[in-house]
């Protein structure tokens, strides 16, 4: 493999591992948070 393919697979894992995380992430802010609130910012 050269460096531009071993970039492509190294950001695609990364994007892999950041989309797993969402999943337990909104379970945790759920319990901290009411869902209604947990998406407004403000």
């Amino acid at each position: 493999m050269n460096s531009r393919e071993s970039q492509g697979m190294l950001l695609g894992l990364v994007g892999v591992v950041i989309f797993s995380l969402t999943l337990p992430m909104t379970r945790i802010v759920v319990q901290e948070r009411h869902p209604l609130h947990a998406g407004n910012q403000r």
